[in-house]
């Protein structure tokens, strides 16, 4: 009755087939004999392709309080004072959190790298997210997107970038070869661009964005791991079991954190 899984079934087959063999007997019977046979390989192939048992995970994260002033990253030529117009903002450390998938059935080629490099974007002082999550022996395409001419290194893995210069619209490439390794690029020369680079072993993980939410989707039936990625390393205590099926609705799932759980670095 009507199409299911790519197939026509029931009465509806049959009057769509019955139509065909009608035409066949007229004027168009070459042509009509060409549908049957189309018709007749996408029953094979819905048949042979089963579908996949892929879930999603949904959430967001949530914070016990504020994290105050942001960290000294340095001193400076002065001595710092208090706004006494506006407050300080608040540190948000949302644009650092990386929600990861632990412990599932993993899928054959959800550990594979995709097929071509990953950009990541110098644009002025600041990349275009402070930190990219990747798929091990992910090639990153470090592009200068800026207008002036950029200089930069990876302190810590000098042989990806050595002070690597990068005149606008300029790229260079680096690959991420190691899991849960943070690789930190900044400009020898100027104090704010800083980007992190880190590779995980699947491609089960996302980004937080500015409101906290995450979604993970193609995630395999099974039960999960959740854990939180913050800059360089795991946030201690915080992580929640998941249960992944088919369901498409399923309540979200939330991580919360206390400011304490947050390690303030300088730089953040």
């Amino acid at each position: 009755m009507g199409i299911r899984n790519g197939k026509i079934t029931g009465k509806s087959q049959q009057a769509f087939v019955s139509g065909l063999v009608t035409a066949a007997s007229r004027t168009q019977r070459p042509r009509v004999f060409c549908m049957l046979a189309v018709v007749a390989a996408l029953g094979v192939l819905v048949v042979s392709v089963p579908t996949a048992l892929a879930g999603f995970v949904r959430g967001q994260v949530k914070f016990d309080g504020q994290f105050g002033k942001p960290p000294k990253r340095n001193q400076g030529f002065i001595a710092r004072i208090a706004n006494p117009i506006r407050p300080v903002k608040q540190f948000d450390p949302r644009p650092y959190l990386v929600v990861v998938l632990e412990g599932g059935p993993v899928v054959p080629g959800a550990k594979n790298p995709p097929g071509r490099a990953v950009s990541y974007s110098l644009r002025g002082e600041a990349f275009s997210t402070p930190i990219l999550p990747v798929v091990v022996k992910t090639e990153v395409e470090i592009r200068n997107a800026g207008p002036s001419r950029s200089v930069l290194s990876t302190p810590g893995h000098p042989d990806l970038l050595d002070q690597i210069v990068l005149e606008p619209a300029a790229s260079n490439s680096i690959k991420v070869e190691n899991p849960f390794e943070a690789i930190i690029i900044r400009s020898p020369h100027l104090p704010h661009p800083e980007g992190r680079v880190v590779g995980f072993p699947t491609r089960y993980f996302a980004r937080v964005d500015r409101r906290g939410r995450f979604y993970i989707s193609n995630v395999p039936e099974g039960t999960w791991k959740m854990r939180l990625w913050y800059r360089d390393g795991w946030v201690e205590g915080v992580e929640q079991t998941v249960v992944v099926t088919r369901a498409r609705r399923r309540p979200e799932t939330v991580l919360r954190v206390r400011p304490n759980q947050i390690p303030k670095t300088a730089g953040n």
